[in-house]
């Protein structure tokens, strides 16, 4: 029997085939991952949520000791309220703030702020004293502590704080008190809140790398936390004087390593920044002007637009006038040059 086999046949060339003509060399092209980023800017802080109607602030004075002499009760001034033992101004304290478990003491309430960020911030907590309805409390003076009462009739009145660190350790502020009427004898508290790394990671999206937050309940921030402590002078003759309207605010800003730079205002109220007070113009190159901001008697400071002339920054009134206002104060200049923070603080008499 025969069998008929069909196949095909496939015939190839023998050598290999080549996409492109043989070469001796290659080139390699580099890439470089790139720098280290910067942590974000600080944009996460939490300050005290207070309603503008709070009573906090409100303060009585007992220089004659007239509440410790009728116990608490109906027939109290301040009903069934209760009084620290040995204070003489009294704040009203709820909750965990009592003193002593007292209703009243000579230490206000506690505020407190935390620093959700990687940057370190400063803040500033600042009390004012002013006069009120009817010039109330002109016939009050001041002392900045309770060992330099003599026998006039003053107030101590300071601001207290403390910040706790991530790792938990807790460091006291100098208290600073107020020294008198108006904003130039107000006390003026700034804490350093430093920021904390260790809760950012290091991510990356389209080659692009950043620090990004984690998440999670177990993060540590920096806090603090402030209040008013008071006393009046009970070596004074008191009877039924009125009594001064205090003011307290509180504000951060970015924590900056500073210089002493220098500034002036010309007879069209531009501002002249420098990074000393030579004289001469040391601002040679635009580009390292990253920052200038301004602020008034040390408060908040606002970022405003600028210029390079002459090796001098400069500064518009247009820029300035819906930031400060125009009075006998000190106006305050930050400047970022090079990588370095410069302030200029200028003097002006409206």
């Amino acid at each position: 029997m025969t069998v008929a086999l069909a196949g095909t046949l496939v015939f190839s060339n023998a050598l290999p085939v080549l996409a492109d003509d043989p070469v001796t060399s290659l080139d390699g092209e580099g890439h470089n991952e790139g720098k280290l980023p910067e942590y974000p800017a600080v944009t996460s802080i939490t300050l005290p949520t207070v309603a503008a109607s709070s009573t906090m602030f409100n303060y009585i004075i007992d220089p004659n000791g007239l509440i410790s002499q009728i116990a608490a009760g109906d027939g109290a001034h301040y009903g069934t309220k209760t009084f620290k033992s040995g204070d003489t101004l009294y704040f009203e304290n709820t909750g965990d703030n009592k003193q002593d478990n007292k209703d009243y003491s000579a230490k206000s309430d506690k505020l407190s702020a935390t620093n959700n960020s990687a940057r370190d911030i400063d803040l500033t907590v600042t009390a004012t004293a002013s006069l009120g309805t009817d010039d109330a409390g002109k016939d009050v003076s001041f002392a900045t502590s309770t060992e330099s009462f003599g026998t006039d009739k003053e107030l101590f009145i300071a601001v207290e704080g403390s910040t706790v660190s991530t790792g938990g350790a807790a460091t006291v502020a100098s208290p600073a008190a107020i020294s008198g009427i108006g904003a130039t004898n107000a006390a003026k508290l700034t804490m350093n809140m430093a920021g904390n790394k260790e809760n950012y990671q290091l991510t990356q999206s389209n080659g692009t790398y950043s620090y990004t937050a984690k998440s999670g309940s177990d993060l540590k921030w920096t806090s603090a936390n402030f209040n008013l402590n008071g006393a009046c002078n009970t070596s004074a003759t008191w009877g039924n004087e009125t009594l001064p309207k205090l003011t307290v605010t509180w504000s951060w800003v970015e924590h900056a390593d500073t210089v002493t730079g220098a500034g002036e205002f010309d007879g069209e109220y531009t501002a002249w920044l420098n990074i000393d007070n030579s004289g001469t113009g040391k601002i040679t190159d635009s580009t390292k002007v990253t920052s200038v901001k301004i602020g008034q008697d040390g408060g908040a400071l606002t970022a405003v637009t600028s210029s390079v002339q002459n090796g001098w920054i400069t500064v518009p009134w247009a820029s300035m006038r819906d930031k400060i206002e125009w009075k006998t104060s000190t106006i305050n200049f930050q400047f970022v040059y090079d990588g370095t923070t410069y302030v200029a603080n200028i003097s002006v008499t409206a």
